[in-house]
């Protein structure tokens, strides 16, 4: 089968919809399917293609909001071509942004069957401007779900990773069948000599602390400035037993807001660590903690608290979103 997916962020950016994309892509290739991704791509970067599955770029900018994202730039008959040579018997869009509303268009006008995946809420758009009056933030979700409403109700069937997000989907009117069907998570990677004391020795972490871990990105939708609120009255509370330990691991834009509010408020147990992990890091950093915190609110599925799951970590997780 040629299989289209589609998605408007994409790798190199780092994040719960791109490991998706991307591991869903190479599944289907292991599984013998042909696979291609129509996704934004820099100016300057469209012939340089050497990923897998192929990506179809599309010429985009960097976002404003996230400036490790960028913003597509379809044209209709540049993603009509692009379809019609890769002639897919499937697509299935990831976002309902300006690549996935176009190639609904262009589906349903070549009669192509098109399935979309709902991989977060408006409210998760609006955390980014954290600044703005209530009413204004209640009106923009609202002209988000009218939009979103149109977008999943224009296609066969919508994918939800979790009930959280397929109830939300009715709750707002979406009628099209609704298949919850969750993200997996690939095995931990057993790598020998791995222990919670080597790794905290090479994260310079004490021995005799009792680690708390959040791994994932560092922006305004995660609530971080709560979660080192809440470690620093913890610390003010423990005196006895092992001392509470704070590794914020990961990239995005609180990082700098994370380190100031660190050093303003005088807590030296807590850390940030702010750049990308390589895989042998990412276990080492799990492997380093006693507890896996997420503090998200917006959270559709959040593979980072199921890798904690399989890796044997207690979670702490925010009432809220998919996570309770």
């Amino acid at each position: 089968m040629r299989i289209l997916l589609t998605s408007d962020s994409y790798l190199p950016v780092v994040s719960g919809l791109t490991t998706v994309v991307n591991g869903i892509g190479k599944e289907f290739e292991k599984q013998g399917h042909t696979v291609a991704i129509i996704a934004p791509v820099p100016f300057n970067r469209r012939k340089k293609n050497a990923l897998s599955p192929v990506v179809l770029g599309i010429s985009s900018f960097r976002n404003p909001i996230r400036p490790d994202h960028h913003v597509a730039l379809p044209r209709y008959k540049d993603v009509e071509q692009k379809i019609l040579n890769f002639a897919p018997d499937v697509i299935h869009a990831h976002t309902p942004g300006p690549i996935g509303s176009t190639v609904a268009h262009i589906a349903q006008k070549k009669s192509i069957p098109m399935i979309a995946s709902c991989h977060g809420v408006p409210g998760y758009i609006t955390s980014y401007f954290p600044g703005i009056p209530k009413p204004v933030a209640t009106f923009i979700e609202s002209m988000l779900w009218r939009y979103s409403r149109s977008f999943f109700n224009s296609v066969q069937r919508v994918v939800a990773p979790s009930e959280f997000i397929e109830q939300t989907l009715k709750m707002h009117e979406i009628i099209k069948p609704i298949s919850e069907i969750p993200m997996w998570i690939d095995r931990p990677v057993k790598k020998h000599g791995l222990t919670k004391n080597t790794a905290r020795k090479r994260w310079q972490i004490p021995i005799d602390a009792y680690v708390f871990l959040y791994f994932g990105r560092l922006d305004y939708d995660k609530n971080l400035i709560t979660l080192v609120s809440a470690f620093a009255q913890l610390q003010k509370q423990s005196h006895t037993g092992k001392k509470p330990y704070l590794l914020i691991a990961g990239r995005g834009r609180q990082a700098h807001r994370l380190q100031t509010y660190i050093q303003k408020h005088a807590i030296p147990s807590a850390r940030v660590k702010h750049g990308y992990l390589k895989q042998n890091q990412v276990e080492e950093v799990y492997a380093l903690s006693d507890a896996f915190v997420m503090p998200g609110l917006f959270e559709a599925q959040s593979i980072v608290t199921l890798q904690a799951i399989a890796r044997n970590l207690q979670v702490i997780l925010a009432k809220s979103g998919a996570l309770p």
